[in-house]
């Protein structure tokens, strides 16, 4: 479809500003989600609308995800490997600064809480859902992998923090 149902239910809506951070940030909450389903256009053609006002983010046009492309061929690589993690953030190069450990971490551990959600929803095609779970099963080694490399505590990305010698600061007496 051309997102014109999706627009039918909410009140006034405007096109990301791929130009402003605060609005990057708020739709890559889903960057993990697209990448799973391998909604592969997500981040072009107007395929996201924010609601006016909430700046809800909604993903109007899902056509390329899972299996097959937008126009119906059936996609190539569609498979365990979440490939997508990378290639989105190679194909939008205004995303690609914000796209961090932090999002992918985040945006996994919530698919991860949602895992039994997801799975359930697919119930008609055993295939699709053997896919999907496995896709979910290498998104949680990625998530070990930054664990493993980051540690599980995260410092905020966006602020910076200098070491600073003891032996540089003055202290007034």
């Amino acid at each position: 479809t051309d997102g014109n149902l999706a627009k039918e239910y909410i009140e006034k809506e405007e096109d990301v500003d791929y130009d402003n951070s605060i609005q990057i940030k708020k739709i890559l909450r889903g960057f993990v989600a697209d990448a799973l389903l391998g909604n592969w256009d997500v981040y072009k053609n107007d395929n996201i609308i924010l609601e006016e006002g909430t700046r809800t983010a909604f993903r109007i046009d899902n056509g390329g995800s899972l299996r097959y492309r937008a126009r119906g061929e059936k996609k190539d690589n569609f498979g365990r490997e979440v490939f997508e993690l990378q290639t989105i953030k190679d194909n939008n190069p205004k995303l690609k600064p914000y796209i961090t450990d932090k999002v992918i971490k985040e945006g996994i551990e919530k698919i991860l809480e949602k895992k039994s959600d997801i799975l359930s929803q697919i119930s008609l095609d055993e295939d699709l859902k053997n896919t999907v779970g496995n896709r979910i099963s290498y998104l949680e080694g990625v998530l070990n992998e930054i664990n493993d490399r980051r540690g599980t505590d995260f410092v905020d990305e966006d602020v910076e923090v200098e070491d600073v010698e003891v032996e540089d600061l003055e202290v007034e007496v």
